[in-house]
């Protein structure tokens, strides 16, 4: 784990500190506080100022940082996502869903830019909550 660290460049070790910080973040702010809270500080966070990096980099961080987070979940990963795309002025929604699970229901949360998923594919087919 630390040879592959060391041979990516220079940037994608910022990017995965900036994904390990957000993604731990957002994991203890979602056990802390209230939703909307968690949401605002996301929005206050998201302001543009980060350095150029494609949402395919941005996701293969965030899955980085979140494999080895523990209790890190899909939706402390999405609203990390959220927050280093749109620190790039890279528009993406951050999207709530629940599908049928054998007898219960399951809830997701993933990550769209440009109409396709960037963070929490899943291979269940969730119905996006409003």
């Amino acid at each position: 784990m630390l040879r592959a660290y060391l041979r990516l460049s220079g940037a994608d070790r910022r990017l995965v500190w900036e994904a390990f910080a957000l993604v731990a973040a957002m994991r203890i702010a979602l056990r802390t506080t209230t939703f909307e809270a968690v949401r605002r500080l996301a929005l206050r966070l998201e302001k543009p100022k980060a350095s150029a990096a494609s949402p395919e980099r941005i996701a293969w961080a965030v899955e980085a940082a979140g494999r080895r987070i523990p209790g890190a979940t899909c939706l402390a990963k999405a609203l990390a996502a959220r927050v280093m795309l749109g620190r790039r002025g890279l528009e993406s929604r951050l999207k709530l869903g629940v599908a049928r699970e054998g007898e219960g229901i399951t809830a997701h949360a993933w990550v769209e830019h440009a109409g396709r998923v960037v963070v929490g594919a899943s291979a269940l087919e969730y119905a996006p909550l409003t």
